[in-house]
């Protein structure tokens, strides 16, 4: 299974990020009306703690960018006009295709948590949208059993699309590829837009998100 250490953090009131570090673990492995939430989002910007002890977990974990890696050689190419078969976990995907020209799927090796007690974050799908005015990434992922207890940080802005679905912006990643993400949460899971597009249209795509399965 694919893995890449990353940090948690408890992040500073407002825009500012605490980079107080305890290890986290990113594995790879309806029109949009969420489930009712079990992971619990932090509203609060909690800040930093001065008096916490070696190996204490952080109250908080920020959320990493949750989607496969990019690169191409890694998605199998899908068509278009075919419905998607979710093999083992759930699947968000895109309900209108009219703007998709091209679509690449890629599915974790492994649908599972390797240790339920590491505070880690696992990647069941990503698919590679190919539109007619940029590339989006969207996948569908779930906190570990461990991370579930936790309260969850997600960076930028909190937002409610015209639906009512609550959503978090962030407009500040640093890749030209994804520079632009739009993340929501379904149930026990974390679904995530990510691409060249704009805020905007990474918010209209969002409410079109369906998750089958």
């Amino acid at each position: 299974m694919e893995q890449i250490n990353l940090k948690a953090v408890l992040y500073l009131a407002g825009i500012c990020l605490g980079f107080i570090a305890t290890g986290i673990t990113l594995v790879f492995i309806n029109e949009t009306t969420a489930s009712e939430p079990i992971i619990k989002p932090d509203y609060e910007r909690l800040p930093p703690s001065d008096d916490l002890q070696p190996g204490e977990i952080l109250p908080v974990i920020l959320v990493p960018l949750l989607i496969a890696p990019t690169e191409e050689s890694e998605y199998l190419e899908y068509p278009i006009d075919l419905p998607l078969e979710s093999t083992a976990k759930p699947m968000a995907r895109l309900s209108k295709i009219e703007s998709v020209q091209n679509m690449w799927v890629r599915e974790a090796e492994k649908p599972e948590f390797t240790d339920p007690e590491a505070i880690s974050f696992l990647v069941y799908y990503t698919i590679r949208y190919q539109l007619h005015d940029g590339t989006v990434y969207l996948s569908t992922s779930s906190p570990s059993p461990a991370a579930l207890e936790k309260t969850l940080g997600f960076g930028g802005e909190v937002a409610h699309l015209d639906n009512g679905l609550e959503v978090w912006l962030d407009a500040n990643i640093d890749s030209d590829v994804t520079p632009n993400a739009v993340s929501f949460i379904d149930g026990d899971l974390i679904i995530t837009l990510a691409g060249d597009l704009s805020m905007e249209r990474l918010q209209d795509l969002a409410a079109q998100v369906v998750v089958e399965g």
